[in-house]
């Protein structure tokens, strides 16, 4: 007996000394209706799930994911889309995501008759308190109820359980049901390896600069522009005024309503102007401005709606855009834009 006593005290010592596995991988099953497909969509490698891009109206049609680097030391990268689009056309276009901190958990909302995703909200890590709703806000032509996008219109949609992660697992994806329209919707949460932020090593002291002859001095003119360039308006920090001008881009105001915006090229450096094209020509305008860097800096003009105001976009890549706009009312409103092409 106390042989065996023995035997079991070191075999328990024994396993005790074997290292657990890290927290695992939670795949959380798709909450909803079986659809016509399924799959399942993830963030690359040292990125995360920041929020959502696609289409929606009375529910969801469409969903894409919008992800971003994690950063050693806490910082993030520019949000972009990522990856194919799930579900069918119908409804508007529209995006919304976490804006400095990560997706930290979802709340979808199925339709009355469980067979579509009604709404998604979302909560961001570095939010206290209170659920974000994704996308802008639309007039359904059929409802006339102002329904936000990825919200859905349906007064009888069901809640489900809140999807979150546990240890050290960070939201990543999806798995999505999905046919004409989103059926279903469940988290990915997974760990990732954020990417290392080397101290940038100090330059090395410029060579010393060979004997110039004697230069005539050039004549400047007082038009913008005009004149010789300095480096930095040549700088790689410089983006082409193509990059905004080559296609007409979908927007989506924040809050506010889905448009096109087309860009025209002007008259001087990095000068452009556009067409903000929306379904009701009420609130049609046009802007102006100037390209400064990687930021188009203008302001615009909505003459029938009486609106008037400017703003700041970025071009974060060839085919996404983000900026925030200002009303001249009193007092201001403030709107978010987020377009892509």
């Amino acid at each position: 007996m106390r042989r065996l006593v023995a035997i079991a005290a070191a075999f328990l010592a024994l396993a005790s000394m074997i290292p657990h596995p890290a927290a695992a991988r939670q795949v959380y099953n798709a909450v909803g209706a079986n659809g016509d497909r399924g799959d399942l969509a993830e963030c690359p490698d040292n990125e995360v799930l920041m929020g959502f891009s696609g289409r929606a109206g009375v529910w969801i049609d469409q969903i894409q994911l919008m992800c971003a680097q994690v950063f050693s030391d806490g910082s993030l990268g520019p949000t972009h889309v990522y990856g194919p689009a799930f579900g069918g056309n119908g409804g508007g276009p529209t995006a919304n995501a976490c804006s400095g901190s990560r997706l930290a958990q979802i709340d979808p909302e199925l339709t009355g008759d469980s067979k579509k995703v009604a709404h998604i909200s979302f909560r961001c890590a570095a939010s206290d308190s209170g659920y974000f709703y994704g996308g802008s806000e639309v007039e359904t032509a059929s409802t006339k109820v102002r329904c936000g996008l990825f919200r859905g219109c349906d007064p009888g949609s069901i809640p489900t359980n809140v999807q979150g992660c546990s240890g050290n697992d960070l939201p990543v994806g999806l798995t999505v049901r999905y046919g004409a329209h989103l059926n279903a919707v469940g988290l990915v949460c997974d760990e990732r390896q954020p990417i290392a932020v080397a101290a940038a090593a100090p330059p090395p002291p410029p060579a010393p600069e060979p004997p110039q002859p004697p230069q005539r001095p050039i004549k400047h003119t007082a038009r913008a522009g005009g004149g010789t360039t300095s480096s930095t308006s040549t700088s790689t920090s410089s983006i082409p005024t193509s990059d905004f001008t080559a296609a007409d881009w979908n927007v989506t105001s924040d809050p506010g309503i889905p448009f096109h915006l087309i860009m025209h090229e002007d008259e001087g450096p990095g000068s452009m102007w556009g067409e903000m094209k929306f379904d009701d020509p009420h609130w049609n305008g046009t802007l102006v401005g100037k390209l400064k860097g990687l930021l188009f800096h203008f302001t615009y003009e909505q003459v029938d709606a009486g609106i008037s105001g400017s703003g700041t976009l970025l071009l974060t890549t060839t085919k996404l855009l983000v900026g925030e706009v200002k009303t001249d009312e009193d007092p201001p409103r403030t709107f978010k834009w987020l377009g892509r092409h």
